[in-house]
């Protein structure tokens, strides 16, 4: 038995932030409805694809294993009237349009839930449910943007900058998930299911609580990182490696001492925290770069490991994958598609006392179970080709 065996999530995402909560849940076990408009389906079906597998997407290969496709046209009235039957059947259900299109197409909490008092109703959005920005399109780039960290990112005196994958669009699907689970416990005591929101902005926010804590208690913000003990370093072949000092007393001393350096912690000029990191940061900063630029990457990994240096290898991907670290964690996946043929990708991050995680079934075709979940639903062979005359289905 999975984890989540029995639970049934109706998925009406798209893209990434709600593909990626409702995949958790498929990994954990649970049975997804995904509903896709009819001949267009999920965008993400269509991102990518000249960098894909066989001509198929491979952010909608990454985002959608483990779920059953529906094609289905909510706006007319019978379209509506299936997705709400299949709201009946169902525990949760994930949504990530703007504000207010589910309200316009009657699919809203207030009217599933009347049916249905116990629908956890999940709902991602780039700004929230509320404020001057929660009708506008969000997007991960723009979140990273209006959250600071785009500004911290990067240089000192460099311009801003974003992390290189969809940091906002991953840390708010899995905020959304805890929220679901939340809920679901909260079910179990009061028998009644409630909605719950995450959104890419406070997703943003939330990373950065540390850092923000300080801006909000003392007025002065977070610099950007001039920190020689929490940078990336090139080594004499090219390569490079990340260096986080350590977690003694006097890291400045310990990794001088690993660099065969005399002790700077006594330099006037990084003899204090402020100095070492911020004041003359960029200064110490390149004398550690000299230094490791007269060995191998290898070489001082061996070296800074011995002394218990917090390092490690900065690696390509090729060289992530091949870390026997990484090869341990069984973080990749393989499935076969009938159109990609055999996919290799990442797994449930989560690792659990039971079975989890398993690929039951490849990401579907546009509608594969279309006459599946209607029958399901209990309607007959005559009314599913009468739906499909009308193109309320496909």
């Amino acid at each position: 038995m999975t984890l989540l065996e029995g639970l049934r999530v109706l998925d009406f995402t798209r893209v990434v932030v709600g593909p990626i909560a409702s995949q958790l849940l498929a990994d954990m076990g649970a049975e997804v409805y995904k509903v896709e408009s009819i001949g267009v389906g999920d965008f993400s079906r269509q991102f990518f694809v000249r960098e894909g597998v066989n001509g198929v997407s491979p952010s909608f290969l990454a985002l959608n294993r483990n779920k059953r496709s529906i094609c289905l046209d909510v706006r007319q009235p019978a379209g509506r009237e299936i997705a709400l039957r299949l709201a009946n059947v169902c525990d949760v259900v994930i949504q990530n349009f703007r504000p207010g299109v589910m309200e316009r197409l009657g699919l809203d909490y207030p009217a599933l839930s009347r049916e249905n008092p116990r629908l956890i109703y999940a709902s991602a959005s780039g700004y929230g449910l509320t404020g001057p920005r929660r009708l506008k399109a969000g997007q991960d780039l723009l979140a990273q943007a209006m959250s600071g960290v785009g500004w911290l990112t990067g240089e000192p005196d460099g311009p801003p900058m974003h992390a290189g994958p969809i940091i906002a669009d991953y840390a708010c699907g899995l905020l959304l998930v805890q929220g679901i689970l939340a809920a679901l416990w909260a079910r179990e005591r009061t028998g009644r299911g409630q909605a719950v929101s995450a959104s890419l902005l406070d997703a943003m926010l939330h990373l950065q609580c540390e850092y923000l804590t300080a801006f909000l208690s003392s007025g002065h913000p977070e610099r950007k990182n001039t920190r020689p003990l929490n940078r990336f370093y090139q080594t004499g072949d090219g390569k490079w490696l990340a260096l986080s000092g350590t977690f003694g007393d006097n890291p400045v001393q310990e990794v001088c001492a690993a660099l065969g350096l005399p002790d700077l912690s006594q330099d006037e000029r990084f003899d204090t925290w402020e100095k070492a990191n911020y004041t003359n940061g960029p200064a110490l900063a390149e004398i550690f770069a000299e230094r490791f630029r007269t060995r191998t990457r290898a070489e001082w990994l061996t070296i800074l490991e011995a002394r218990d240096i917090l390092c490690a290898p900065v690696n390509t991907y090729a060289e992530t994958f091949a870390d026997e670290q990484v090869r341990q964690s069984v973080m990749v996946v393989e499935f076969d598609h009938p159109r990609a043929g055999r996919v290799r990708t990442i797994g449930l991050p989560i690792k659990f006392g039971q079975p989890a995680g398993a690929v039951r079934r490849p990401p579907p075709a546009l509608g594969e179970h279309t006459d599946e979940i209607l029958t399901m639903l209990d309607y007959s062979a005559e009314e599913i080709r009468r739906f499909r005359e009308r193109r309320v289905v496909a």
